[in-house]
């Protein structure tokens, strides 16, 4: 008899969810014989697999198969560099010796360096290390920081017997760069309509997230500072004024994916502003082999360490292998057509040639910056950078202006992939039934979708490729896919 106490996944078109502060964990629906528990810590995810008969509370001797603390994409500026996210400002540094003599009294202090370069005091670590930032100037009407200490630090003339210096650390709690980073301005969730009790165990059909987020001026920081000197500040306080405000709601369903509809305001001008659309992939644990697929993309030819050129096309899926020859700037011109660019981007991880666990992530081809009809994307719409992360672009201008807003929406979604030569996944976007399909060998294919899409209707709201489909589903949930060439295509019911 299975203990009261104890809370078992009973329906794939459910799951089960908890909230303990700004953790979300879940227990979702994966495969015929395992679910996935999903531990959601402000935009990252650890995921591990577990038996089907196991409970929710047996997660912990789950097998972790993602520990992604880099899930959830920042914003990078010209100004403050990489912030948001897991990201605050890198332009601090950890200053270490023997014996110092500042005290908090000493926050505010202003140091100098060889070159002119100015920095203040804004943390004391401890006897023999503090945590000092670069004064901003002004060059050619943009806010510069030291990115470097130039030689040795002065105090008043006085010259300092530093250890060493560390740049991007900081003791606030602990960090490489300045924390914490996100103001939570609110942070509420609710199952099937109703508000979640605190460390309350849940079932449900769908979660709702309004997350309300300030990214803070770390100017209006140091400002504040020189203003009130011997006084320690947070780098979200709330009187500091904010220049990023993030309005996000996220909608957890039963199938391991997620939405997140999301508004932002830039409160003050940037320069070089790049948005990497609030989602991007970290990775995978304990797989011997990661492919990555991006349809609509042409063949490209990369040189190898000792600089011969060799093919990768990314409309199969491609065995990424970590080297820095392979980090790649994806453009317009690296795309079939550049009128038409990829939305959909697809992480694919396996043991022993079989595929056993796949990240897709992307975004609505019909709202937002990224819709078809949408002209603010800019040039750069992909990176794939050599460490096997993925960084799909969903903004990119040379200047935003204060007061500018902007709508996104972005998707999430982990599932079992296919042996077969399509990579299909499926999950709703506020009213409708969405499906991707990528076909990445030509051939014909019959597909099983979700009960509640059997004998359905759809409208194919994008294809690429030369792809026949039927103009409904069968009455027992089968999709019958004719695929002369390579390609893809989005149903929506």
């Amino acid at each position: 008899m299975n203990d009261p106490t104890e809370h078992f996944l009973i329906s794939p078109q459910k799951f089960l969810l908890r909230k303990s502060g700004y953790e979300i964990q879940m227990l979702c629906h994966f495969s015929d014989s395992e679910n996935l528990f999903i531990r959601f810590v402000e935009g990252n995810h650890l995921v591990y697999l577990l038996p089907e008969d196991a409970p929710f509370e047996a997660w912990r001797s789950g097998k972790i198969i993602h520990e992604g603390w880099d899930d959830f994409a920042p914003f990078l500026t010209e100004e403050f560099g990489t912030i948001g996210a897991n990201h605050g400002s890198p332009y601090t540094f950890t200053v270490s010796m023997v014996r110092h003599w500042f005290t908090e009294a000493d926050i505010g202090k202003e140091l100098i360096d060889d070159a002119g370069n100015k920095f203040i005091v804004i943390f004391i670590n401890s006897l023999s290390a503090f945590t000092i930032h670069g004064v901003p100037r002004m060059v050619n009407g943009k806010i510069k920081f030291a990115k470097a200490i130039s030689g040795p630090l002065y105090d008043n003339g006085t010259k300092l017997a530093v250890n060493s210096v560390k740049r991007g650390q900081m003791a606030q709690p602990c960090g490489r760069q300045l924390n914490p980073h996100y103001r939570h301005n609110c942070y509420q969730l609710s199952a099937d309509g109703d508000p979640v009790e605190e460390n309350v165990i849940t079932e449900c059909h769908s979660a709702d997230l309004i997350w309300d987020i300030d990214l803070c001026r770390v100017d209006a920081m140091l400002e504040h500072i020189a203003k009130n000197p011997g006084r320690m500040i947070s780098p979200t306080a709330p009187e500091l004024e904010s220049a990023i405000h993030l309005d996000l709601k996220i909608n957890f369903q039963p199938n391991a994916a997620y939405t997140i509809a999301s508004k932002f305001r830039f409160n003050r001008a940037f320069h070089g502003s790049v948005l990497f659309g609030l989602v991007q992939n970290y990775g995978a644990v304990g797989f011997d082999t990661q492919e990555k697929l991006v349809p609509k993309l042409k063949p490209y030819l990369q040189k190898d360490t000792h600089s011969y050129p060799f093919e990768i096309d990314l409309s199969e899926p491609w065995k990424m292998y970590f080297s820095d020859y392979v980090s790649h700037f994806f453009t317009p011109e690296d795309c079939v057509s550049p009128d038409d660019i990829p939305n959909d981007y697809v992480d694919i991880f396996g043991n022993n040639g079989q595929r056993e666990f796949a990240v897709a992530l992307g975004y609505s081809k019909t709202a937002g910056i990224t819709a078809r009809n949408s002209t603010e994307r800019g040039p750069v719409n992909l990176f794939l950078p050599s460490s096997g992360k993925i960084y799909p672009y969903a903004f990119h201008r040379p200047k935003v202006d204060a007061g500018e807003e902007f709508e996104l929406f972005a998707y999430r979604q982990l599932f079992k992939p296919s042996g077969s030569n399509i990579i299909y996944y499926c999950r709703r976007e506020e009213d409708h039934y969405i499906v991707n399909a990528i076909c990445h060998a030509p051939g014909e294919e019959c597909i099983t979708l979700p009960p509640e899409l059997a004998d359905c209707s759809f409208e194919c709201i994008d294809l690429s490729g030369t792809i026949s489909l039927p103009e409904k589903v069968s009455a027992d949930g089968i999709l019958a896919v004719n695929a002369r060439s390579k390609g893809c295509f989005t149903l929506r019911f």
